[in-house]
Order: C-alpha cells, then sequence, then structure tokens
C-alpha cells in the first residue's frame, strides 16, 4: 500500500489494528482485521501497470507498507485503501488528581505506558452517550441518546460527551471546588433515519 504523506511521529506511532480496502464495484470499504505492517520496497510493488508511489506534500513524503491478511472480495491493484487503529475513550481515576475522573485515549495494542490522560479533573458525573439509529414511529422520531452502547455498534450515529469539569482546587469561601459542565455532541453521516 502506497500511504499518503503523513507527519513522521503519526506513522511510527500507529499500533496497527488492519486495514479496509475500497470494492471496486460498490465503492465500499471491507475491513481486514489484525495482521501487521511493515515497511516495503518500493520498488517491488509493482503489478498489472500499477506503481505504489510516494508523493511528496509541504516536504512530507509518503511511505509504502506491506500488510499481512488476505484482501476482501471486490479489491483491485490500485483499489483506495486505509489503514486504522482501535482507539478507546473512557473516563477513569484522574493519575494528576487522586479522587476524580480523568479523560484517557487508549490505544489498542499499546501499554499501559503508552495511555494518554488528556484532560482532568472532572466530577463522576462525565460520561459519554451514545444516538443509534433513529426510527419513526407514529411521525414521532426517537432520538434521545442511550446511557450504554449498543450491542451493533454500527447503529450508533452519534456521540453525546457530558462533560462535567471541575476546578483542581477550592476557591476560598466554597465548599468544594468550582464545577463547569459542558455537554457536545458529534453526528455521523454512516447511519441515517429510517
Amino acid at each position: 500500500m502506497a500511504l499518503t504523506p503523513v507527519d513522521s511521529f503519526q506513522l511510527a506511532s500507529i499500533n496497527f489494528g488492519g486495514y479496509a480496502v475500497r470494492n471496486s464495484t460498490t465503492g465500499i470499504y471491507a475491513y481486514v482485521s489484525g495482521g501487521a505492517m511493515t515497511s516495503a520496497d518500493v520498488n517491488q510493488c509493482h503489478g498489472n501497470g500499477v506503481y505504489a508511489d510516494t508523493v511528496p506534500i509541504n516536504g512530507r513524503t509518503g511511505a509504502v507498507v506491506q500488510v499481512t491478511g488476505t484482501p476482501p472480495v471486490g479489491s483491485a491493484l490500485g483499489s483506495m485503501a486505509m489503514v486504522w487503529q482501535t482507539v478507546r475513550y473512557s473516563f477513569d481515576s484522574s493519575k494528576a488528581f487522586p479522587g476524580r475522573a480523568g479523560l484517557y485515549r487508549i490505544v489498542t495494542g499499546s501499554t499501559t505506558a503508552d495511555t494518554n490522560e488528556l484532560v482532568a479533573p472532572f466530577s463522576w458525573n462525565a460520561r459519554f452517550k451514545y444516538y443509534t439509529t433513529m426510527s419513526r414511529s407514529g411521525g414521532v422520531v426517537d432520538d434521545s441518546p442511550k446511557t450504554s452502547s449498543p450491542a451493533d455498534l454500527n447503529t450508533v450515529r452519534g456521540l453525546q460527551i457530558y462533560l462535567a469539569a471541575e476546578a483542581s482546587d477550592t476557591v476560598p469561601g466554597y465548599s468544594g471546588p468550582k464545577k463547569s459542565p459542558l455537554t457536545t455532541a458529534v453526528f455521523f453521516k454512516n447511519t441515517r433515519i429510517q
């Protein structure tokens, strides 16, 4: 695979989770989990008139990599493809503020030393909610977020994040840290209202 130019740190720090290839007929990506990604010799990436090349953009060059695993049905040389890694975000005990919650970013396959506490402190009310595929019933749309993730992740059409932020210390005259709650949401375009 020829990868588009990326930051060298991003490429070096990826924990390969798999790859996806775009079906040349349907245009839909098929995912292959697991396997490995290693660097490849660009001179060995020829076949059927296709040449894996690295195109420089803004002074950065791409990379040619070899991935393991059987390509999905419908794959063709020169098809669009991408590599991916699995990243999980969660609220857990803060390392910086004991007794409080922190927001963590965990990359599957990395060591616990690679687990990053992104921001803290939060109260233990901080949480994620999930918008699932909406359904119309008698003209009414059920669009309330759910507190637990659905069994079928393909039904998730958005996330709501309640960031129950707290000050790191207590201001004189207050009985506890000042709070500043924020709710935000992100919606995906991969699921439509049914």
